[in-house]
């Protein structure tokens, strides 16, 4: 016996309608149309009754073997197609899981094919699945009641969403499920980021104490090349000294310097131009070309003034760059590699600190969105109560028309605020007491 589920009022809320089957066990080909209503299969012992039933249960989750495949054949393939309504939970879970296409608008097809070479495959509206999804998604579908078969009725995991079909509340549960997985996914946050909280901890210390190092040095770029030719100045101080005062006499101080030797010469064109007034250019070449020497003789006087060596600037300049050579076999091959990576950790460094302030807004997010989804759990939570009254009178109205007056029944909802998921804060179980004085 197959049966196909109904609403409190009579309304049908799903059915198989259609069912193709090919070379399955004795049957060649066959199709068969499904109308609403009761449909009725009747034959002979061994007219293959059994075998269509047999290939439902396939449709349903259950488990192939090669012998199902009608001998002479490689292949077997039955086909079904459920109409559904689009609360229906087969369709609810299918569409939670992305595990199958809804774009058949109402219908929900599932093909299994049996290969001889082992090769089975499950497509559930046309995309490949797997046993264990089609056996619970089947298990909403189809009851198939047999002498040794239980029905999905038995099955307490399966009575909440019972009385929520019942109770036609779709909307509310899907709220508190869509609340639970933002809850959900803000208590995983939350936990990856404390779980990493000793590491961040250590990253703050090492980018600080690394910054500190860094900040001490006063980098800047080129800094490196102007402290070398300071040291190398410093460095040359008593060579420099001695060539400059030595230019300086042999240009200007001594008797028989450069500056000397141009004057007396130069008196002499100037008076050779008197003269033979050709030469007055060249007197003025030679007037220019004694300012010039005059001018590089004050320089060289000076410069010499200038020079100086001083020990502690030297041993100053060399322990910078010492310090700024031991920075690069750490944070990079140059100054500009340097200043480069300071800049990278100091925004490491704020992205650190910004997650503790980030911890304190998910903190803060996760008890509004707690608080939330409880509010809508206990909404729902007191309409299923609700729900389970209803339900009771109206299994029991039922059963007293089938002359069972005595029997009880009760849809008994169990809530924990503290075990709350998806569905709720609650715990739904049908329980039944067919006769006077038994507990339910």
């Amino acid at each position: 016996m197959m049966s196909a589920h109904f609403d409190a009022g009579g309304e049908r809320k799903f059915m198989l309608s259609f069912i193709s089957i090919d070379n399955f066990a004795l049957i060649d080909h066959l199709e068969v149309e499904f109308r609403p209503g009761l449909n009725l299969i009747t034959g002979e012992t061994g007219s293959g009754k059994s075998i269509i039933v047999d290939a439902v249960a396939l449709l349903t989750g259950s488990r192939a073997s090669q012998e199902m495949i009608r001998q002479g054949s490689d292949t077997a393939r039955v086909e079904g197609i459920f109409a559904l309504t689009a609360e229906h939970p087969a369709l609810t879970r299918l569409a939670a899981l992305d595990s199958a296409s809804l774009e058949q608008e109402g219908q929900l097809i599932i093909r299994r094919e049996i290969s001889a070479g082992g090769t089975n495959k499950i497509f559930i509206n046309g995309r490949l699945s797997t046993l264990s999804l089609l056996s619970e998604v089947g298990a909403l579908l189809v009851d198939i009641h047999g002498q040794h078969d239980q029905q999905l009725l038995l099955q307490p995991r399966y009575h909440l969403e019972f009385l929520d079909l019942f109770g036609e509340n779709r909307q509310l549960c899907q709220e508190v499920a869509e609340t639970y997985r933002h809850l959900s996914g803000l208590r995983t946050r939350l936990r990856e980021i404390q779980s990493h909280e000793q590491e961040r901890l250590r990253q703050i210390d090492l980018f600080r104490f690394q910054l500190e190092d860094i900040d001490r040095l006063n980098l800047e770029p080129g800094v490196e090349e102007t402290l070398k030719n300071e040291r190398d100045l410093l460095a040359s101080s008593e060579k420099r000294l001695q060539v400059s005062q030595a230019a300086y006499r042999l240009l200007y101080e001594d008797e028989s310097s450069l500056f000397s030797f141009l004057d007396n010469v130069e008196q002499k064109v100037q008076l050779l131009s008197t003269l033979d007034r050709s030469f007055e250019k060249d007197s003025e070449k030679l007037r220019e070309i004694r300012y010039q020497i005059e001018e590089i003789g004050y320089r060289l006087r000076d410069y010499s003034d200038t020079v100086e060596f001083s020990p502690g600037r030297f041993e100053h300049i060399e322990e910078r760059l010492a310090e700024i050579q031991k920075a690069k076999r750490k944070y990079g091959n140059s100054v500009d590699e340097i200043l480069a990576y300071q800049e990278d950790i100091e925004h490491q460094l704020e992205h650190l600190m910004h997650q503790e302030r980030h911890v304190d807004s998910l903190t803060k997010e996760l008890q509004d969105i707690s608080s939330k989804y409880l509010e809508l759990a206990d909404s729902l939570s007191s309409k299923r109560h609700q729900d389970a009254g209803r339900l009771k009178e109206r299994v029991e109205k039922e059963l007293s028309d089938l002359a069972m007056e005595t029997t009880r029944f009760e849809a008994r909802v169990q809530s924990d605020r503290e075990a709350g998921n998806e569905s709720g804060i609650d715990r739904v179980e049908f329980l039944i007491s067919p006769n006077p004085g038994e507990d339910l």
